[in-house]
């Protein structure tokens, strides 16, 4: 029925060949029902006692999945074993890839086993779910909060009506679910009385030999999108041990580019060395100016440190608040609470310099920078040599 709505054929249209040939091989076997017999007694006479097993096996397949429960009664050297009830869905029209239907088919038997315990008055001494998904029993195994919503979700329903030591693994060829979900396997007899080992000695039933490490197809992914504000630093400060050295390195090289900037414009650059010197070091004429570096060249070269600092050390909390700066206060973007500076009240000043703003902004006699100080990681290289500066 599901090939036919997928080929879109309509009522009063004829199907293709290939779905009449399977219409006319399922119809063939509904003729079968009625030579179909079923005891009416589970155990067959025998007396039931403290033994009784519950087994449920689960499989699934691109076509769908179900699910096979059993009880099973031993008496002395007698073993029975007879079918219970059996659930099989085909598979939804979106595809699904195999371990997600096998976590469909584990989630079926869950909720079979717990149908069948309640709707028996008998007493049921142990329960037993067997799958040949080593991949559902991984996830069972796991903790389910780390694995996508469609995983995490069904995992914590299985645990909700089993136990992680009722799971365990059987041989795809000893798994009787598979006649659910495979067309054309041999269900006379061996459907109603179950898989063969279920009548051996429980020593030697099926053991998983090497358990599957996590699977990591089905995880959370979390991305982070770094936007740092500088591709690389201007210069390596772990090459410079004194902090005025590194203050002074900079400004140089800001002074530099502040150069290239004046001759593009035809202006004369800034130089801090005589005419007669820059002869001897530049061969063409190059019109200049003396000008020592200046206070403000300092100051700029700082807060350059000092962006460098945060960028490298916060680069998420740079770019959120770089961004609230040109929004307004009810746009604002807020900074994840896991962040190490979500509880300084982090905000960019106009020159990207992330402060903090606390009780001190209220010291209103005091300097800006008192008022609001700025944010470093102590263990970046910068912060350290300012702090072997000051010490």
């Amino acid at each position: 029925m599901q090939d036919l709505w997928r080929s879109g054929v309509q009522w009063d249209e004829q199907m293709r060949d290939a779905e009449f040939e399977k219409w006319t091989r399922w119809t063939r076997l509904l003729r079968k029902v009625d030579e179909l017999t079923i005891p009416r007694h589970y155990f067959g006479g025998i007396a039931v006692n403290d033994t009784i097993q519950l087994h449920i096996f689960t499989d699934a397949s691109e076509y769908g999945y179900g699910c096979a429960a059993y009880f099973r009664i031993s008496n002395g050297a007698r073993v029975v074993v007879n079918l219970v009830r059996g659930v099989s869905k085909v598979a939804p029209l979106k595809h699904l890839s195999i371990p997600r239907m096998e976590l469909q088919a584990a989630v079926c038997g869950a909720r079979l086993m717990s149908n069948v315990c309640d709707g028996h008055s008998i007493e049921i001494k142990e329960r037993f779910i067997w799958t040949d998904s080593t991949t559902v029993l991984s996830w069972i195994k796991a903790d389910q909060r780390k694995y996508k919503q469609f995983v995490a979700v069904r995992i914590g329903l299985i645990l909700s009506l089993s136990e992680p030591e009722n799971w365990r693994w059987v041989p795809t060829k000893e798994n009787i679910a598979d006649c659910l979900t495979k067309w054309g396997k041999d269900t006379n007899g061996r459907w109603f009385m179950g898989p063969s080992f279920l009548y051996e000695n429980p020593e030697i039933w099926p053991k998983q030999r090497c358990h599957r490490k996590d699977p990591t197809e089905e995880r959370k992914v979390h991305v982070l999108l770094h936007l740092p504000q500088f591709s690389s630093p201007l210069i390596d400060p772990a090459r410079i041990s004194k902090w005025n050295v590194l203050v002074r390195t900079i400004t140089t090289v800001l002074r530099f580019i502040s150069n290239c900037q004046r001759r593009v414009k035809g202006l004369p650059i800034e130089s801090v060395l005589t005419e007669d010197k820059m002869k001897k070091l530049v061969k063409r004429f190059v019109p200049s100016v003396v000008v020592p570096l200046k206070q403000t060249e300092y100051s700029r070269a700082e807060t350059v440190l000092w962006r460098i600092v945060q960028v490298e050390s916060f680069p998420d909390e740079v770019e959120i608040l770089t961004k609230n700066r040109n929004l307004p206060m009810a746009k604002w973007a807020r900074i994840d609470k896991s962040s190490p500076l979500h509880k300084f009240c982090p905000f960019s000043d106009e020159y990207g310099v992330v402060r903090v703003e606390g009780r001190t902004a209220n010291a209103k006699y005091a300097s800006f920078d008192a008022r609001f100080p700025i944010i470093l990681n102590r263990n970046h290289i910068i912060t350290q040599r300012l702090l072997e500066h000051h010490v």
